[in-house]
């Protein structure tokens, strides 16, 4: 028997910032290509058109986005912290 599960949806008012379903589609992607013994892709990336339009007919929105997810962290070789105006490293909670 399987059992009863709730499908995951995208939510968060007009742009969908908590896109649960997105999430879960690109983890059954790569859970059905570990069983199919295909390669594993190491990154993800995707554009996230989010906010106002920036003008009239603008293909450019206020919080467009790009977003990287990294499986494989030896994929990374470094990384920086954003500096603010006084040089500090900026701090996001």
């Amino acid at each position: 028997m399987v059992p009863d599960v709730q499908m995951a949806t995208n939510t968060g008012g007009n742009d969908l910032v908590d896109r649960k379903l997105d999430c879960a589609v690109l983890g059954l992607l790569h859970k059905t290509r570990d069983e199919s013994d295909l390669p594993s892709f190491d990154t993800v990336r995707a554009a996230f058109i989010e906010g106002k339009p920036l003008y009239k007919n603008a293909g450019f929105a206020s919080q467009s986005h790009i977003q990287i997810c990294v499986r494989n962290h030896l994929c990374i070789q470094g990384y920086f912290r954003p500096l603010d105006d006084k040089g500090m490293p900026i701090i996001y909670n």
